[in-house]
């Protein structure tokens, strides 16, 4: 019976999850111009990378110990990461807690960061998708790029590519919540996205930084966002690599879920509502 209990839980849970990724699904959807923009850019940047890559390799086999196929099935999995981990999760709250949307998501029984990142994930799987059919030509033409990925390095990427997407989700979570002290996360997020394009390896693998530089990305959480699953895709990372990588996943996540907690017993506990005449204090238990 409690088997039987829990097993209708599960799936009640499962409903609520794909439920509120067809929501973000949706939502992307909506505005179709802002969808192809996006993914217009994305193709635009892939043709800029591929040409800055090919000039910079021209005549030779590798730089940095990275050979040009490497380089391009990083290039290709960076932008699909991208699209896939979104991470305009803290903007968003900050924009409902700016327009007073935020109390309606407080009111209703989901947990808000589940709602928050289940919807994300149904953004970026749309992208991820869109873009994935957009690069089979290229794939196709350059096989000998994707031919040299062996069937193991794919299955050790996608459990770091999982957590790569929960890191991501509870630190955009976290600095959303920074919202209900500040009022505005602008330049949270400005921030953020600079540590991001200049820590993660987003753009340049971490191999071409200065060992000192190197160094300190590789001890931050931003290297095991982006750097860290593709270089096992790449085929840079051993096997003693890749488990401290993971492991270092794992700390940072429970690091961040744990600050997440703690900021979370305060913010939700208070909510202030612009209004044009005086703002209104809104008092709300914790839900997390």
């Amino acid at each position: 019976m409690a088997l039987t209990e829990k097993s209708c839980t599960r799936r009640r849970t499962m409903k609520k999850y794909i439920a509120l990724i067809r929501v973000g699904i949706q939502r992307e959807l909506v505005y179709r111009t802002n969808f192809c923009i996006g993914i217009f850019s994305t193709v635009l940047l892939f043709i800029v990378e591929v040409a800055i890559w090919s000039a910079v390799y021209q005549g030779k086999e590798e730089v940095g110990s990275i050979s040009y196929n490497s380089i391009m099935i990083y290039t290709v999995m960076t932008l699909l990461l991208q699209r896939l981990l979104g991470g305009g999760t803290d903007e968003e709250i900050g924009n409902d807690f700016q327009s007073g949307n935020i109390v309606t998501s407080l009111l209703t029984p989901l947990n808000l960061g589940v709602k928050y990142s289940m919807q994300e994930l149904g953004k970026g799987l749309l992208n991820t998708f869109v873009l994935l059919l957009v690069f089979i030509p290229y794939c196709l033409k350059n096989r000998e790029i994707v031919s040299v990925i062996p069937i193991q390095r794919w299955l050790l990427f996608v459990p770091a590519v999982v957590f790569s997407y929960i890191l991501f989700s509870i630190l955009n979570y976290t600095l959303g919540i920074l919202t209900f002290w500040s009022h505005s996360n602008i330049g949270l997020y400005m921030l953020k996205m600079a540590c991001v394009n200049i820590f993660s390896g987003m753009f340049i693998p971490l191999t071409f930084y200065p060992s000192i530089l190197r160094g300190f990305c590789m001890v931050l959480p931003f290297q095991s966002i982006y750097y860290f699953p593709l270089t096992i895709v790449m085929g840079e990372a051993n096997g003693a690599q890749i488990a401290g990588g993971i492991l270092l996943q794992l700390g940072w996540i429970a690091g961040l879920f744990l600050l997440c907690r703690l900021m979370n017993k305060n913010a939700m506990r208070r909510i202030v509502i612009q209004d044009d005449n005086a703002p209104v204090l809104v008092q709300f238990p914790c839900v997390l």
